[in-house]
């Protein structure tokens, strides 16, 4: 992220870092943090700031935003049941809490955010380009281990050698994958996605794909460290669905993570929706945002 949108960054985790509302169920020294994505929109983005606030906020939270012909864009934060909270808010939570704005055509624009029609921090600049900033994409391919019944994700060219080799043995193709950004290449369109290993000391021996906070957290240094361990903090980036509706940003489709409900606890992350169905009628279980369960969101461009 470049020093402009950076600051806008910073501005918007001053506002809840500093001056958040008691009556919001926010500690005022929280430590929240904030991003813009993309970090350097084109004039064809939907901009869209985030805040990871996750279960320390206890209320639900909206957002105004107001783009005005100067190039002022006002941010105007309140807590849902504010009776000034009328037509025109968004709906930011529960975690991660969103909001959005634009397309913006190209140029300089200055952002002020405020809380619950106080609480005004300083403008903060951000720069929209013509063009949007180069990104890459791939396959994140599915392999199957009858073995173990265990699924596979990997975006990694090399990772995928090695199975497709048998350096690993057990290890075959599905058939199935979908679409997301390379490590680092994504220009904060997308989330990293972080991976673990369950330890088979644990009665695990399997892989888990998360980009939650909370989920991290636990398995990290929470109550879950001990039977897993950390592999990759960014095994690829991808865009997330609205936590409130489990609906997808436009261009996207739907990714659904279904757990096997059994000691050794395993996952299956598709876009395929026959597929979703079956494993729940297998037994599984879908877990995501929105009445169909949707944990992540493919690119809509067919992987290669």
């Amino acid at each position: 992220m470049d020093r402009v949108n950076r600051t806008l960054c910073w501005s918007i985790c001053a506002a809840f870092f500093l001056v958040a509302p008691q009556a919001w169920g926010i500690d005022p020294c929280v430590n929240a943090f904030a991003f813009v994505m993309p970090a350097h929109p084109g004039a064809t983005d939907v901009i869209t700031w985030w805040s990871p606030l996750g279960t320390r906020v206890t209320a639900p939270l909206v957002v105004k935003t107001t783009v005005g012909s100067d190039n002022q864009i006002a941010l105007d934060i309140r807590a849902a049941y504010d009776p000034m909270a009328t037509a025109g808010y968004e709906a930011m939570g529960p975690y991660p809490y969103m909001g959005h704005f634009g397309p913006l055509a190209a140029g300089q624009y200055a952002v002020r955010v405020s809380l619950s029609g106080g609480c005004d921090w300083p403008q903060a600049p951000l720069m929209v380009s013509a063009q949007p900033a180069p990104t890459a994409t791939g396959p994140v391919v599915e392999f199957y281990n009858a073995a173990l019944d265990q699924y596979f994700n990997t975006i990694s060219i090399d990772q995928i050698h090695d199975l497709d080799a048998g350096i690993h043995s057990g290890w075959v193709r599905t058939g199935q994958s979908f679409s997301a950004y390379y490590p680092l290449q994504s220009d904060s369109r997308g989330l990293n996605v972080q991976r673990f290993y369950g330890k088979p000391e644990a009665g695990l021996n399997s892989h888990f794909l998360t980009w939650v906070l909370d989920e991290i957290g636990v398995l990290t240094y929470g109550s879950l460290s001990s039977d897993w361990i950390f592999e990759d903090g960014d095994t690829f980036e991808i865009p997330v669905p609205l936590t409130t509706t489990g609906a997808c940003p436009a261009g996207t489709t739907p990714v659904f993570r279904l757990w096997n409900n059994r000691a050794d606890t395993g996952h299956r992350y598709t876009s395929d929706k026959r597929t979703k169905d079956q494993m729940i009628s297998a037994g599984y279980i879908a877990e995501g945002y929105g009445p169909d369960a949707v944990f992540m969101c493919a690119l809509a461009s067919p992987a290669p």
